[in-house]
This record gives structure tokens, C-alpha cells and sequence, in this order.
């Protein structure tokens, strides 16, 4: 089982590591947007090294480095919890993600999830989820209300 406060850490170092991430390219983008009009030479190098900058946090990414076994760990933990989250993604019934994007989409009031997003909300009420009703069953309303033979409480008839 993973313990609460691991995943915190977990989410933050992620957090961390995209907001990171983030910020390298904002500053890349800012920096080719100021550069550019410049000699085509000057942005043919600022091109060429803008694209090895990011095919290497790129590459970062896919292909992690730790230099220590609780980084190591902790990768491995995430990366196990995020398979966990695809595998409930990719085996949810399609009635029941349409559920559980129904809700997400009323109860967020945003039109954009992740795929952790949307398995965290099923497992969070897996039990509602699971015995939703099919479309095929037809509701037990009864049409016309059973006449009493006797007569009510209040003395009608």
C-alpha cells in the first residue's frame, strides 16, 4: 500500500518538476520571440539550440537520472502509481467514464481532466460507479396507483 505521505511527496516533486519544466520553456519561447528579428544566421543557431534544449528536457524526462536509491524509490513509485491510474482508465466500462466524466464536468465545473483525474474520482465512489443502473432496465414506476378496497384513515373512499 503506498502511505499518504509519500504520495504528497510524490505529487510534490512532480508539481516541482513540471513547474520546472514549465518555466524552461516559457523562457525559451521568450527568448526566440525576442531574438527573432534578428539576422537569419543569429536564428538559424538560436533554432538549432532551442531544439537540442528541448529534446533534452525531453529526454530528461522519458529517461529520468537519480543519483540516489530514495530518488530511486520514489520514481518507482510514482511510475507505478501512474501505470495503476492508466490501467483503471483503460479498463473502466464506456458507461461508466461517461458517469464519471459527467460528474467530474458538474461537480469541477471545467471540460478538462487527466486520466488521474478521472481514476481518482471513480475509485473515490467505485461502489456508486459499479452498480449504476444499465439503460436497458426499465424503471419500476408503476403507471396506475393500486385502489385500496378499504377506506383511508380519513374517512374517504
Amino acid at each position: 500500500m503506498l502511505n499518504p505521505i509519500n504520495i504528497i511527496k510524490m505529487e510534490k516533486w512532480i508539481k516541482g518538476f513540471l513547474t520546472a519544466s514549465f518555466m524552461l520553456f516559457v523562457a525559451a519561447l521568450g527568448l526566440t520571440s525576442l531574438t527573432s528579428c534578428g539576422h537569419e544566421s543569429g536564428n538559424r543557431k538560436i533554432k538549432n539550440s532551442d531544439s537540442a534544449f528541448v529534446v533534452g528536457i525531453v529526454d530528461k524526462y522519458c529517461h529520468p537520472e537519480m543519483s540516489s536509491v530514495d530518488e530511486a524509490v520514489m520514481l518507482q513509485r510514482q511510475m507505478s502509481m501512474d501505470a495503476d491510474y492508466e490501467h483503471v482508465f483503460i479498463n473502466m466500462p464506456t458507461k461508466t467514464l461517461e458517469a464519471v466524466v459527467h460528474v467530474m464536468t458538474h461537480k469541477n465545473n471545467t471540460s478538462t481532466f487527466t486520466i488521474k483525474d478521472i481514476a481518482q474520482e471513480y475509485l473515490s465512489s467505485q461502489k456508486v460507479y459499479d452498480n449504476l443502473p444499465d439503460d436497458e432496465q426499465e424503471p419500476d414506476v408503476v403507471s396506475k396507483p393500486k385502489l385500496l378496497d378499504e377506506p383511508d384513515s380519513i374517512g374517504g373512499k
